[in-house]
């Protein structure tokens, strides 16, 4: 499976990480940044409940993420536990809060009990 590529404008500024858990959910993430020679950069973690989405910067010069890659795997649950529920998780990489090429990734379904999302893609700087 090929990694997607999200495009960075160099004139842009550092990148934010925005994850949206929908269907009223909870969730916990742990997203990490790697550089091109897949060497870990920034672990972030945190919870995503009330708030229905979290961002974050992924406070690391674009230099350094050039050819490198973000990886991110989210759990998401209900706390109800009912039957036939459905969830929906957005990530999307912006910078100077506009959403950059390619930056968007999605995944929605049946959600019984809990879902782990897991996903990456990988950063080219123009």
């Amino acid at each position: 499976m090929s990694i997607p590529i999200v495009i960075l404008n160099k004139n842009n500024g550092i990148p934010d990480v925005k994850i949206f858990i929908g269907q009223a959910h909870d969730a916990t993430y742990e997203s990490a940044s790697w550089d091109s020679n897949k060497n870990n950069l920034k672990i972030y973690q945190g919870i995503i409940d009330e708030e229905l989405y979290e961002i974050y910067s992924l406070g690391i010069d674009l230099d350094e993420l050039e050819a490198g890659f973000l990886t991110w795997k989210i759990n998401v649950f209900s706390a109800s536990g009912g039957i036939g529920e459905r969830y929906f998780v957005k990530v999307e990489i912006q910078q100077n809060s506009e959403t950059v090429t390619n930056g968007v990734f999605t995944r929605s379904g049946e959600l019984e009990g809990q879902k782990v999302v897991v996903g990456r893609c990988k950063f080219q700087i123009n």
